[in-house]
């Protein structure tokens, strides 16, 4: 489902490093996407080459953080949040925004709610790196389909 979807253009996605315990890894880093986070750790604990020509890919600390998807995404639904289910209610235009004031703005041309799906897109996107960018919707469509 989530290759339906299509993020308005002013949705900024954030990734975090976590650990296995779920502690907040570099908290003064914020990541675009789960490829950037993974590069960091790469950087942050490189291939060590030794003498005898063997090496350690370091794979024992890097198994121990996870690229976290921490971003809020909103959709526009016939249903009030409290109804809504991911897999039974449509997103309208299968449309995603990055806040709720974007949502309620294109709201404004429908009789639909704003629901968080935040814990939809962020399960999709824990273990594998999607390309989030080809998801997003070009400025003109958003006026065209807004009626704008």
């Amino acid at each position: 489902m989530l290759d339906n979807l299509k993020f308005h253009p002013k949705v900024e996605h954030e990734f975090v490093i976590e650990d296995d315990f779920e502690n907040h890894c570099f908290p003064h880093k914020r990541f675009k996407s789960y490829a950037d986070a993974w590069e960091f750790l790469y950087e942050k604990f490189p291939v060590i080459y030794n003498d005898d020509g063997t090496q350690d890919d370091q794979d024992e600390e890097l198994s121990s953080y996870y690229a976290i998807n921490i971003t809020k995404y909103y959709g526009l639904a016939s249903v009030h949040q409290n109804q809504f289910d991911i897999e039974n209610h449509k997103i309208l235009d299968n449309l995603v925004f990055g806040n709720e004031e974007d949502a309620e703005e294109y709201m404004e041309y429908s009789n639909h709610f704003v629901v968080d799906i935040s814990p939809f897109i962020q399960s999709e996107t824990m273990y594998v790196d999607l390309d989030l960018d080809a998801l997003y919707l070009e400025e003109k469509e958003v006026i065209k389909d807004n009626g704008i």
